[in-house]
């Protein structure tokens, strides 16, 4: 893995189309990029929606309960290695 995981929100406030859901919604913009695991592949950049964000960052289990807490809001940067971690 040589480069970082990005999560970032782009927009508060727009009517965008999610590249994962192909929902068009009314929120928050995210701009996602997956890890490298492959040298020769550079993952593409995904601009998601918040529903989508939460499931690709803590999984179904947890997404739920991080959507709540507004923990990806709060943390609004690049991530990289150190994407919160919850509590269970």
């Amino acid at each position: 893995m040589s480069d970082n995981r990005i999560v970032r929100m782009v927009n508060t406030h727009s009517i965008n189309k999610c590249q994962m859901c192909k929902d068009t919604k009314l929120g928050a913009r995210w701009e996602y990029k997956n890890y490298q695991y492959i040298p020769s592949y550079k993952p593409a950049i995904l601009f998601i929606c918040q529903k989508c964000i939460y499931k690709e960052v803590y999984g179904s289990k947890l997404a739920n309960k991080a959507k709540k807490s507004k923990v990806l809001h709060k943390l609004n940067h690049n991530f990289g290695e150190t994407t919160p971690k919850l509590d269970n």
